[in-house]
């Protein structure tokens, strides 16, 4: 999930037209299980494996001006159990259900900014592809059966991925705990840990920050370690799961991915390819492309952004 669709103009005809192809999929099979139209979870656990070496804390490229965190609603969320975080997700769960087809209209709004975006002369062909996926959108703001399957399916998937990221993150750390960006925040960041508006949004606390890139992006490893979950949810909400030897990262609405549980990588390898292009891979509720980075210490979740380096745009 996003708070904004920030997307580069560049290839933007593409992705629209790519998007408009991934919602007709999903949409056009009205009697299709939302379970099903998002895919069936591919989820494939790491075996035992000795620790990571400490991380090498080698300088950053991206050094410049920092990407600072607003005001941000209160950490006590981050205090609570594994099982209170899930108790206060189910009763979200039922709040973001009374606001599903405004999520829903969200997403129709940015696909609509992609066409505008594409000015006034446009092939026939992709203006009609456009008008075919306003309609289905159109149509499934007044499917509430339908909007709440999909919304529920997203809403679970992103829920055990932070399960998965709190329970790789344990034991002591060894060294500096340190991460580099995973993608490069060009336009900035569009959620922040904590973040107000997400929650008012979402109904939900966002243990992540969210950064817009093209659907595509090349997403790296943000430090040494060991591939702990490759999840792929299809349509729906995937991620990746890295064990650092005492802290995780994860990296979520991943659309391509290029490693397997049980891989060392260092910081910097490319472990696959963005998402978050609703109706494309990866993109589960989001209502533009990004990269989801949660970074968990203690088995809780943590600001990335106290731990990443400077960055310069």
């Amino acid at each position: 999930m996003n708070i904004e669709l920030h997307i580069p103009r560049p290839g933007v005809t593409l992705l629209a037209v790519a998007a408009i192809s991934g919602w007709a999929l999903y949409f056009t099979s009205g009697s299709t299980d939302a379970s099903v139209s998002a895919g069936q979870a591919t989820v494939i656990e790491a075996p035992a494996m000795e620790s990571p070496a400490a991380p090498v804390n080698t300088p950053s490229p991206l050094v410049g001006s920092l990407v600072e965190s607003p005001v941000v609603d209160s950490e006590e969320d981050i205090h609570l159990s594994q099982a209170e975080m899930r108790i206060k997700w189910a009763r979200a769960e039922q709040e973001l259900l009374r606001v599903k087809q405004d999520i829903i209209r969200d997403q129709l709004a940015g696909l609509q900014k992609e066409r505008d975006a594409l000015g006034d002369v446009i092939d026939p062909e992709i203006e009609q592809m456009f008008r075919q996926s306003v309609q289905m959108l159109t149509s499934l703001v007044k499917d509430e059966k339908k909007a709440e399957q999909f919304l529920l399916l997203s809403y679970r998937q992103e829920w055990e991925a932070e399960e998965q990221g709190m329970a790789a993150a344990t034991g002591a750390p060894q060294g500096k705990v340190a991460v580099f960006w995973p993608v490069e925040p060009k336009i900035g960041i569009s959620a922040y840990f904590l973040d107000k508006g997400y929650k008012e949004r979402f109904k939900v606390e966002h243990y992540a920050i969210d950064i817009p890139v093209p659907q595509g992006t090349d997403l790296l490893a943000a430090q040494d370690g060991i591939v702990k979950n490759v999840v792929d949810h299809g349509l729906g909400y995937n991620y990746i799961t890295i064990d650092h030897g005492g802290y995780a990262t994860v990296y979520g609405h991943v659309s391509e991915f290029a490693v397997r549980p049980g891989q060392r990588v260092r910081a910097g390898d490319r472990i696959g390819r963005s998402g978050g292009m609703p109706g494309l891979p990866g993109g589960g509720s989001s209502t533009g492309p990004h990269v989801h980075f949660g970074l968990y210490l203690n088995g809780k979740p943590v600001d990335p952004l106290k731990y990443l380096p400077k960055y310069q745009g």
